[in-house]
């Protein structure tokens, strides 16, 4: 009987030992919801609207050029004023500028998407940062981000407001 008792303290002890080791920490945060409250989310908004209204200022210059020369080709041909060789030379001109309007716009969205990336990468990383400081503090095991796909039910805890306090947001 001894040994039984033994046997059931140790396997007893074991399940319990088991049981709370694989039971994980589980949270979630509304990353979105704390990055747009972030001052500095707003002014990198403002510093990319300025830049898309500059590219949009160049892309309209450039399409009016594109226009004005495509009308006074056009024009020049209805007049006759041009031969076989200079129609030939201006269509292939007018052909020329259009690439380069398109290669260019090609490239502002690259500059674009990098500019926000770039403006973008200091205000994730103070984000995860806030994030991991809540998470050692709550012994937190995995923390998700919500909404996320996959995720069904969100009944662990929501550290969103934890991570905006730690951010200086409320």
């Amino acid at each position: 009987m001894k040994h039984f008792k033994k046997f059931i303290s140790i396997t007893l002890f074991a399940l319990l030992s088991f049981s709370s080791y694989s039971q994980s920490k589980v949270a979630h945060v509304k990353v979105g919801e704390v990055v747009t409250m972030m001052p500095a989310f707003a002014e990198m908004q403002k510093e990319m609207q300025k830049l898309e209204e500059t590219y949009k200022l160049e892309m309209e210059e450039s399409l009016a050029g594109f226009s004005e020369m495509s009308e006074k080709l056009q024009a020049d041909q209805n007049a006759g004023i041009l031969n076989d060789d200079e129609l030939t030379q201006r269509y292939q001109e007018l052909q020329d500028l259009q690439n380069r309007i398109r290669e260019r716009e090609l490239e502002i969205q690259r500059e674009a998407q990098r500019k926000n990336n770039d403006l973008m990468a200091p205000i994730e990383k103070e984000v995860m940062d806030k994030i991991n400081v809540v998470t050692v503090r709550l012994n937190l095991d995995y923390v998700f981000t919500s909404p996320m796909q996959g995720l069904l039910v969100s009944n662990g805890l929501d550290i969103t407001d934890m991570v905006k306090k730690e951010l200086g947001l409320q």
